[in-house]
């Protein structure tokens, strides 16, 4: 039983994203299994009322019930030392949005703003709001303004603004029309903030984001200064969980450093059901630890 959401959210978060690149991608890689035809040809422009028709089809998906990933983010600068940092994450939908709740700290045991690790709860949908904590901190408090843009950690270049990725659900978009992106024919749009969101700590001021032509795949999203691309967000690898395909891996790379972040998921539980008080940023307690049973191993 897939269930699809009907509602039309307004906001998605960086790994509530990991989730709707794999369920875009699961007719593609469910119709190579069956012998379905790739579509390689170049596509053809469309309209912008089919823009708009593929852009909601985008939107508008979920996974089956709700999710535990365990992940590790892999900082690697184009020149110096890799940094590691391991985390899991607990993923929801409620009647705002999609809402997650994550816990990350370096495997080297450097502390993130002296403070060691850190978590995070991200509601998404028409209203999002973000709380984070120090692993010290028994409360959360609200992320507000500038501070959606400081990195989590020292040396890494994920931010909360990263995380939560507003920018994909950005009402104000237009069509670019067609290109080939990582060898597959696709459609281009172009996303700009709203006049209400003041972004001057982003560094970029609109977003493309490249869909297949054939399946209506995200296969890239670019941050750009006008014309000039800032960083990119790439997909690298599939894996196939309970009859549910989910992001393996994921690049976000610095177009200017060449720096680039990793991040990767070993080990994945899906079609759970988690109770609200999880992502109830008021509640202090910890979240569950489920049993390595339901669990499976990528």
């Amino acid at each position: 039983m897939f269930l699809i959401s009907t509602a039309c959210w307004r906001r998605l978060g960086f790994f509530t994203c990991v989730f709707l690149l794999a369920l875009s991608w699961t007719s593609f890689l469910s119709a190579q299994r069956g012998g379905g035809r790739t579509i390689l040809s170049n596509p053809t422009a469309i309209d912008p009322v089919q823009g708009e028709e593929r852009m909601a089809s985008f939107r508008n998906q979920r996974l089956e019930g709700d999710f535990v990933f365990h992940f590790t983010l892999e900082q690697i600068p184009r020149r110096g030392q890799v940094r590691v940092f391991k985390g899991t994450m607990w993923g929801s939908w409620n009647d705002i949005g999609p809402i997650t709740r994550i816990q990350i700290e370096p495997t080297d045991g450097a502390a993130a703003n002296g403070k060691g690790g850190v978590e995070a709860i991200l509601q998404n949908g028409l209203y999002s709001q973000a709380w984070v904590r120090s692993s010290s901190e028994g409360t959360f408090r609200q992320l507000q303004g500038a501070e959606l843009f400081e990195p989590l950690f020292e040396g890494l270049h994920y931010r909360w603004f990263d995380l939560q990725m507003p920018f994909l659900y950005w009402d104000d978009f237009d069509y670019h029309g067609p290109a080939r992106v990582n060898g597959r024919p696709a459609h281009r749009f172009m996303l700009y903030p709203p006049e209400a969101l003041n972004l001057p700590e982003s560094g970029f001021d609109r977003v493309q984001l490249a869909l297949d032509s054939g399946y209506n795949a995200l296969l890239r999203v670019d941050l750009l200064d006008v014309d000039q691309p800032i960083a990119s967000l790439r997909v690298r690898r599939f894996r196939e969980i309970r009859g549910q395909w989910i992001v393996r891996e994921i690049d976000l790379v610095d177009e200017r450093s060449r720096d680039r972040a990793q991040f990767s998921v070993h080990s994945a539980a899906v079609g759970l059901v988690l109770r609200a008080s999880v992502f109830d940023p008021s509640e202090s307690a910890p979240p569950p630890r489920l049993p390595h049973s339901l669990f499976e191993n990528l």
